[in-house]
């Protein structure tokens, strides 16, 4: 993990939960495809347990993060998205990556209004 993230909890939570556990929501597919061609049905059933875990995680990631934020910005109307936006390109250099999984990702309320700009960083 970033050192620069370790003190600071809304930075941790933008680069753990909001980054690198999202990118696990959208690396599912393709995982559990190549486990499918080697016909692995043992990780096929823990990739789709940890799955759900996974959209807990980042689910539980944008709840505090939107508390965080709301919290220390009383004052300002800059959103939540806007604010991870910032992080991100604190602590990420280059763009974020797609594919994105969407649904995934939406189920975890992190919609495509936090993640979208930043491919084109």
């Amino acid at each position: 993990m970033c050192n620069s993230a370790i003190d600071n909890l809304l930075h941790r939570l933008a680069v753990v939960n909001l980054t690198h556990e999202a990118k696990g929501l959208d690396s599912y597919l393709n995982t559990r495809a190549k486990l499918e061609k080697l016909h692995d049905t043992a990780s096929i059933a823990i990739l789709d347990h940890n799955i759900l875990e996974e959209i807990y995680h980042v689910a539980k990631g944008v709840k505090w993060f939107k508390f965080l934020c709301s919290y220390y910005n009383k004052q300002s109307t800059t959103s939540p998205a806007i604010v991870y936006q910032e992080i991100y390109r604190q602590h990420f250099k280059g763009p974020l990556r797609p594919p994105f999984h969407i649904e995934f990702r939406d189920k975890a309320d992190m919609t495509e209004d936090w993640y979208v700009s930043l491919t084109e960083v």
